[in-house]
């Protein structure tokens, strides 16, 4: 698994991000995919404080998961972690742990999540393990 960044410049970063949703959710967690627009719309909000955006892939370039890390609007030492999927628990820990450095590396002190930048956005977290542990 490799972890790349929005900021490293890859041409599909932006369309990989976005159909990351589509891709990984699977039964009852389908209910809720928003269209490729809609995240689109995030990458490109105007945050006026340190963020990015980050996804993991497989050797062969297929989607594992992907994050989003902020600093909060009122305070540039509290960090949002969001926009997160992944397709397992490692992915997902190595995604989380990968913008909690970025955080830290940017001032922050604290880190609430999930959030996608604020509350007004999707700040709840949904999980399946179906067995792992």
């Amino acid at each position: 698994m490799k972890i790349i960044k929005r900021a490293d410049g890859i041409s599909k970063f932006d369309q990989d991000f976005c159909k990351a949703q589509d891709v990984l959710r699977e039964g009852f967690y389908r209910a809720n995919v928003a269209p490729a627009q809609y995240w689109m719309n995030f990458l490109n909000f105007p945050h006026p404080r340190a963020h990015e955006f980050f996804l993991a892939l497989d050797d062969d370039g297929s989607i594992l998961g992907r994050i989003g890390a902020s600093l909060t609007f009122s305070d540039a030492k509290v960090g949002h972690l969001g926009f997160f999927e992944a397709k397992d628990i490692s992915t997902g820990k190595g995604l989380v742990e990968t913008a909690i450095a970025y955080l830290k590396a940017n001032g922050c002190v604290s880190v609430v999540g999930p959030v996608d930048f604020t509350t007004w956005f999707t700040y709840r977290f949904q999980e399946s393990s179906e067995g792992e542990s």
